[in-house]
């Protein structure tokens, strides 16, 4: 719109930022229009404002000057940050809707609220550019088409005013609720592309902050929705509405974990410390579920719903989060059951995912906010035995009990088996007990037994990413790798960010001696994964480089692995697949060191990993005595 100069007033002796409109956007505009839009914002006197010192023309060209502000705007800082703390976030709202308010108070709307029009100096908020949003805004003619101005920020425009409707005060609430959406979340609530957008926030709603961001409070959330309401009459009248609701927030602000909330949450008699967890994974005992597959989301056909829409909703959502499996995403599925229970706490369904969810946080390692790991094992026992006491006949109940029988004795399928066949008998079409049957076989050894369990969860729910890398890790494991590899391929083809479809291809490829197309897809997983996520990643792309010729490299690659966990907290794929890697570059002594140091060594599963993965067959030889458990 304007190229902005940092000059020199030599009246006053200061530096001030010079802006000089385009020449095709002058000309839009209109020298008296311009210039009476600019006399109306120099009339604004505000700290949050960025007034108006002065303004002109100058031949063909039109120019206002503005203090100059040290710091940085809004957008930068979100370029460098991606999301803000919580108190700055509703800090730098507050100071805006404030400035907002005061303009409100005059009968002047700003119309281009966004972040790069928020500066932030020494902490604080400071609007700019008010006026000229209004007037390229009356300026809506074909000349100002043509120049090919935007009239409005497609990601910050209310309804109304992307409809033409006009726009007001509730205009600009909307556009800072946009902003502090982002500022907390580290995106805009509708995207950033154009017509979809406007579209987004016509039809749709924004994903909730509070599956985002475990901080925000509920009260905080409600703030947001409000300065989001589609309808306009629903939103805050204007600024100073949204401002005094954030000062209300800040004084009565809760403490981020409410222990007492958690234990009425909890209601089972579970410790405390376990209880103050509200933030955790994934669901399912060996799940490698899909990143948000729609198919795998959908209700298994036995799960009857909460009377509660909300907590219906709230369900969904979490089932949602639980099938990324990634720890933030665990996180939030946490949160969002726990919510459910805490508005519908005979809902057993709810209780089942919660208590799978700790399962397997704990088996796979993963750092829960608040909650130590171990008791993640007291936390899953205790909400399963709930989901059982409240639904006996509930099959989904019945297969998280399977999945928690294998977390409190990992040497024994017994119990497993049991509650599975038990979910099975109450409902035979749920493809999760199909496939935790494969699963339970697979570690048995029973191979095919696992392989016709899977095929039929594949069957009941095509569309289950996590059933189909499990079948291509089954023909690995059978040395069927062309077969193992057209699973894998379908798999990625439904959810090409679905991590464990990826390993699996990657395996696959360094078994088949094409470690390029292997580390092809460990770059994948490696630009997905998080910390000590990446280990299995990371072992398979040492062994790729290995193929490759480079020892060194893998050596490299295998140490920046091994830094990404503690050998006295090994979870069960870690030294399986750090193991192979080592040995891959001839440290077969270390390897073997890794992978006695894990317990218990008769965990079943880590068991099928020692017996079965193609760069640990070695251990059938001398290797292998002591480690390999009958």
């Amino acid at each position: 719109m304007a190229t902005v100069y940092l000059a020199k007033d030599l009246r006053h002796d200061r530096d001030v930022a010079l802006k000089v409109m385009h020449r095709e956007i002058a000309l839009a505009l209109g020298r008296e229009r311009f210039l009476r839009e600019i006399k109306l914002a120099a009339r604004l006197s505000h700290p949050n404002i960025l007034t108006v010192h002065d303004s002109g023309e100058m031949g063909d060209r039109l120019w206002y000057v503005m203090p100059y502000v040290e710091g940085e705007s809004l957008r930068d800082r979100l370029n460098s940050d991606e999301k803000l703390g919580l108190d700055e976030a509703v800090s730098l709202t507050r100071e805006a809707a404030d400035a907002l308010g005061y303009a409100h108070s005059l009968g002047i709307v700003h119309r281009d609220i966004k972040p790069e029009n928020i500066l932030i100096s020494r902490g604080h908020a400071v609007i700019a550019d008010f006026g000229i949003a209004r007037a390229i805004d009356v300026a809506r003619d074909d000349a100002l088409t043509t120049a090919g101005i935007a009239l409005g920020t497609t990601a910050y425009m209310s309804p109304e005013q992307a409809l033409g409707e006009g726009v007001h005060a509730g205009s600009d609430v909307w556009a800072l609720g946009c902003v502090l959406y982002e500022m907390l979340s580290g995106k805009p609530p509708f995207g950033t592309g154009g017509r979809e957008v406007v579209t987004r926030a016509l039809t749709g709603r924004p994903v909730p902050l509070r599956v985002l961001r475990l901080d925000v409070s509920e009260d905080l959330e409600r703030i947001v929705e409000k300065a989001l309401a589609r309808e306009k009459t629903d939103r805050y009248a204007n600024a100073s509405a949204l401002a005094e609701a954030l000062d209300s927030y800040r004084a009565g602000r809760r403490p981020r974990i409410d222990r007492k909330h958690l234990l009425r949450i909890a209601g089972v008699g579970i410790a405390a410390a376990i209880v103050i967890a509200l933030g955790a994974r994934m669901m399912s005992s060996q799940r490698d579920t899909p990143a948000a597959s729609p198919a795998a989301a959908r209700p298994m056909s036995s799960e009857r719903l909460s009377s509660d829409s909300t907590a219906r909703e709230l369900y969904k959502i979490a089932k949602v989060e639980q099938l990324r499996r990634t720890a933030p995403s665990m996180a939030r599925a946490i949160a969002l059951f726990s919510q459910v229970i805490a508005r519908d706490s005979s809902y057993a369904p709810a209780w089942a995912r919660l208590a799978g969810t700790a399962q397997i946080s704990y088996l796979r390692g993963y750092l829960i906010p608040g909650i130590p790991r171990d008791s993640l094992v007291a936390l899953a026992v205790a909400a399963s035995a709930r989901a059982i006491e409240l639904g006996p006949d509930d099959a989904s109940a019945w297969l998280v009990k399977g999945r928690v029988s294998r977390l409190v004795d990992p040497v024994d399928n017994g119990p497993v088996l049991f509650a599975i066949r038990k979910s099975l008998a109450i409902d035979s079409t749920d493809a999760s007990a199909w496939y935790d049957l494969g699963m339970a076989e697979q570690e048995s050894l029973n191979d095919s037994a696992a392989r016709a369990a899977w095929l039929r969860s594949a069957e009941l729910n095509p569309g289950d990413v996590q059933t189909l890398a499990f079948i291509a890790l089954h023909y690995l494991w059978n040395d069927e790798y062309d077969l193992g590899l057209k699973w894998a391929d379908s798999a990625i083809k439904l959810d090409p960010t679905y991590q464990v479809s990826r390993i699996a291809a990657g395996q696959i490829n360094v078994a088949l001696g094409r470690p390029l197309e292997a580390m092809r897809h460990i770059d994948v997983v490696l630009r997905l994964a998080t910390g000590r996520e990446k280990v299995n990643a990371l072992s398979v792309m040492a062994k790729a480089q290995v193929a490759l010729g480079d020892r060194g490299k893998a050596r490299e690659t295998l140490a920046i692995a091994r830094g990404l966990f503690d050998m006295s907290n090994m979870v069960v794929h870690e030294p399986a697949f750090v193991g192979a890697g080592l040995a891959a570059v001839g440290d077969t002594a270390a390897a073997v060191q890794l992978m006695k140091a894990y317990s218990p060594r008769g965990d079943l599963h880590y068991q099928l990993h020692l017996k079965r993965d193609p760069g640990l067959r070695w251990l059938r030889g001398a290797w292998g005595k002591g480690l390999l458990v009958p």
